[in-house]
């Protein structure tokens, strides 16, 4: 019935929509936490604040659960009702269309390999640096949360961890991301250096990590290039995949071998790997710009016609 309803409407409109449509899940996503904890755990309203502070450590198990739900309808959920409402072929709005130029596959992993070591190499300086206490407290938290996440894990736990770490955020973070605030971007600024850095910044802002910040958005003005070449969230979907994918099998491969280990936090080899990623990163960048592929019709934002 609602299908397509937004599809002629003013793109401001389409946009006041969106931002509804995402806090109200973002919101939803949050009270049922509290519904949740109230009814498994028995915790009371004025207790939760002291079950939140130490549910990482005490409730593991819980908390990757509410994180791939969290992640579920405060991206997945919103980005899907939205393209369901603005365009009448949802998927092809958000971009799930099939990949035009099958060669551009084969470029993807090189890109993630390319992406690691100097990705890692960046956060890894960073994390050398004081950026305030603030921003200290909240870096110690998000390691606190990898850490007991990858503590003791063994084959069954890594499975979980990729669905919940690398599975779903790569699918639903990249719908909301890219296949409808890139959009926009698009849409107001008709430039594609701005599309892409809009795109990064929104992906790196709400992560809310200072720390993690440059990394984040530098991962983020990655996978916006590759959607604004190809405009096939599938490649997107794989490069964000295989990078969160990739960390946590270096997690846990380093959590076993302590040679590894000690190699990954020796600042030569990091340098030399972010080196040679930069190269792969290059290769991979300038082939897929070669193969790129026309935008489909669905790509940006359509304003009505005017009579």
């Amino acid at each position: 019935m609602f299908k397509g309803y937004l599809h002629t409407r003013p793109k401001g409109f389409q946009l006041s929509a969106f931002l509804f449509i995402w806090a109200g899940f973002f919101l939803i996503s949050q009270l049922l936490q509290l519904v949740l904890i109230n009814q498994i755990y028995k915790v009371s309203a004025n207790g939760m604040s002291d079950f939140l502070e130490t549910a990482l450590l005490n409730h593991p198990d819980f908390m990757m659960f509410f994180n791939a739900l969290f992640t579920v309808l405060a991206f997945g959920v919103p980005a899907f009702l939205f393209a369901y409402l603005a365009h009448p072929g949802p998927g092809e709005y958000l971009g799930l269309q099939p990949v035009r130029n099958p060669k551009q596959w084969r470029w993807i992993p090189l890109v993630v390999l390319g992406m690691v070591p100097i990705l890692m190499t960046v956060g890894g300086y960073i994390n050398t640096l004081n950026l305030g206490e603030t921003a200290h407290e909240l870096q110690q938290v998000r390691q606190n949360q990898i850490d007991t996440y990858l503590k003791g894990v063994g084959g069954w736990e890594l499975l979980r961890n990729l669905f919940c770490l690398a599975v779903l955020p790569a699918f639903c973070e990249e719908l909301l991301f890219r296949g409808v605030i890139q959009k926009f971007a698009f849409s107001y600024t008709k430039n594609v250096v701005w599309t892409v850095v809009i795109s990064a910044l929104s992906f790196a802002l709400v992560h809310l990590s200072v720390y993690d910040f440059l990394p984040i958005f530098l991962a983020g003005l990655l996978l916006a290039w590759v959607y604004q070449q190809t405009s096939s969230l599938w490649l997107n979907i794989a490069v964000h995949f295989l990078f969160n994918g990739s960390q946590l099998v270096l997690a846990f491969w380093a959590a076993r071998n302590e040679a590894f280990n000690q190699a990954g936090q020796n600042s030569i080899y990091l340098v030399i790997a972010a080196l040679v990623g930069l190269l792969l990163l290059w290769v991979a960048l300038r082939k897929l710009y070669h193969l790129r592929s026309p935008f489909s019709k669905a790509w940006s934002v359509e304003e009505p016609e005017k009579p």
